[in-house]
């Protein structure tokens, strides 16, 4: 299932992404030895205790909200604690309120073992941890990471929330890696659990814009309303805004101006009726 699921990625997205997602087939079992952890003076743990008092340790550590305890405890162990608290523990690593790179490295390289144990049966644990470890991916500048927990969540069936996915196109847009976040925006698109909103949008319309991709902008127009999604003023007007600075007049940028013209007349209805709630409140 997961060989298919890859090989329907390879036809509908960038070959880039399809070796990105190639290495998810590979079961590999996590080894707790293989987490490092900063080196201290001073063990939480001897070395002469069990996996078992270890593993109650590492529980303890993560209820109280002690992640460099937990990453000691968690590098003591001699087998995976298993998928339920490791999660737990990249939850923790990830939602710090100070969240250094360090530790964002750290959550995605426990969350990535995770995705990769035999038999994984994705929970809302799963999900909780992708969309905070993503989180804290992208805040980092960490976007190889971020794009590959993407694929990995992708392959499993694993569904985050629309602020993940809005805050991974931004950052995609901004860091000028268009194809990534397309592929990323048309996966969205196609889904049934998740509807994305205007805004979700809204960041990879204005840079097609910004690089006269006309023909490609309402492709995505379309295929957005196509999935029920109603454009207000707050997507046309920054495109027609930016399309009105091109002194070219090509055939492609005059289709797209009428595009936008037609496609605005019909959800001026709506646009009133965001202003007379805005009143309202």
């Amino acid at each position: 299932m997961a060989l298919h699921r890859s090989f329907q990625t390879a036809r509908r997205c960038p070959l880039q992404s399809f070796l990105r997602s190639m290495h998810v087939l590979i079961p590999l079992q996590v080894s707790a030895a293989s987490y490092s952890v900063p080196s201290t003076s001073t063990r939480v743990v001897p070395n002469n205790v069990t996996d078992s008092a270890v593993h109650t340790l590492l529980e303890r550590a993560i209820a109280q909200r002690h992640p460099t305890q937990a990453l000691q405890c968690l590098a003591q162990l001699h087998t995976s604690p298993g998928a339920p608290l490791l999660q737990k523990l990249a939850i923790l690593l990830a939602r710090q309120k100070k969240t250094s790179r360090h530790d964002a490295l750290r959550a995605f390289e426990i969350l990535r073992g995770v995705y990769r144990l035999p038999c994984l049966k994705p929970d809302d644990y799963t999900k909780l941890a992708s969309i905070y470890v993503l989180d804290a991916c992208v805040r980092h500048s960490m976007l190889d990471h971020a794009m590959e927990l993407y694929d990995e969540a992708l392959n499993q069936a694993v569904v985050l929330d629309l602020p993940a996915y809005d805050g991974l196109l931004k950052a995609l847009v901004k860091q000028k890696r268009m194809e990534e976040a397309m592929e990323v925006l048309k996966a969205l698109v196609r889904g049934e659990d998740l509807c994305p909103m205007e805004t979700t949008f809204v960041p990879v319309l204005i840079k097609l814009i910004e690089t006269r991709e006309y023909d490609e902008a309402i492709n995505v127009l379309q295929q957005g309303q196509k999935r029920g999604v109603v454009f207000t003023s707050t997507t046309f007007h920054p495109l027609l805004t930016l399309a009105e600075e091109d002194t070219v007049s090509t055939d492609s940028l005059i289709k797209f101006l009428s595009f936008i013209e037609d496609a605005w007349e019909e959800c001026k209805d709506f646009d009133v009726e965001e202003y007379e709630d805005d009143l309202n409140d």
